[in-house]
């Protein structure tokens, strides 16, 4: 008996030090900072809710991403954004259209680029830079989702990019925490 408490309290023990060092990568970006003057803004989608295209509107993740990406591009008129994500089985449109129609109805006027196939992080990365040449990028994403954005960004040959970070305030913070930790976790160890 006291051998498996050992066993058990080693696993709960590793498990303890994992969580610890993923929320340190994921605080290590959390409050990113973007470059002075990029080529580029990528915002990352996430849900669009709604029954049909008529009523399609951001999650409240989706709107902070927005409403954090539209001051920047308005603050930098030339740097066209490109908008990214696909249409969930659940969404009445795809992200990237949803974002766009969001950016353009709340004042802003630079080139916009939709990338709509792409269902995950990796895919929106490496499905922006197919479509257009990127240079200095700006990823927009939130606060919680910023190290791995970086991390799969680099990974997919993007060099020179910063993140800028939407400040999440999501009733589901916590549970989407967990679920980063998660996901830093697997993207380190399985790429």
């Amino acid at each position: 008996m006291k051998k498996i408490l050992m066993i058990i309290g080693a696993l709960i023990g590793v498990g303890v030090i994992y969580a610890a060092v993923c929320l340190g990568l994921i605080m290590s970006e959390h409050r990113a900072k973007p470059m002075a003057q990029p080529d580029t803004i990528v915002v990352l989608g996430a849900q669009v809710k709604g029954k049909n295209a008529a009523t399609a509107h951001p999650a409240k993740m989706l709107a902070e991403r927005l409403r954090t990406a539209a001051v920047y591009a308005k603050a930098n008129p030339t740097v066209k954004i490109v908008v990214s994500g696909g249409q969930g089985t659940d969404e009445p449109i795809s992200e990237a259209a949803m974002m766009s129609q969001y950016l353009q109805a709340h004042g802003v006027h630079n080139p916009i680029i939709e990338e709509n196939k792409s269902i995950n992080t990796q895919q929106n990365l490496a499905n922006s830079k197919k479509i257009t040449r990127l240079g200095q990028t700006v990823i927009v994403t939130s606060d919680f989702h910023m190290y791995r954005a970086l991390y799969l960004a680099k990974k997919a040959g993007i060099k020179d990019v910063s993140g800028l970070a939407a400040v999440s305030r999501s009733s589901a913070t916590f549970r989407l925490y967990v679920r980063e930790i998660i996901a830093v976790g697997k993207t380190l160890i399985f790429g």
